[in-house]
């Protein structure tokens, strides 16, 4: 939904089941750790104003897709 625009803290964290993340527009922000040691992630597609620091630690993925 629209009215969600923000990822918590750690919410995917240890998610071994996501392959692929595609973040809509309305998002503005992805908390800390948000991904973390989500081994099987191979592509991610972010929108270029995003605030992610920290988001991606220790995931394969290191710099969003535009």
């Amino acid at each position: 939904p629209t009215t969600l625009t923000a990822f918590p803290d750690a919410c995917f964290a240890n998610c071994d089941g996501l392959t692929e993340i595609t973040i809509a527009d309305h998002f503005t922000e992805i908390g800390k750790s948000a991904f973390y040691n989500c081994k099987n992630v191979t592509s991610l597609t972010i929108p270029v104003d995003l605030q992610y620091d920290n988001a991606l630690t220790a995931s394969p993925v290191s710099r969003h897709t535009l």
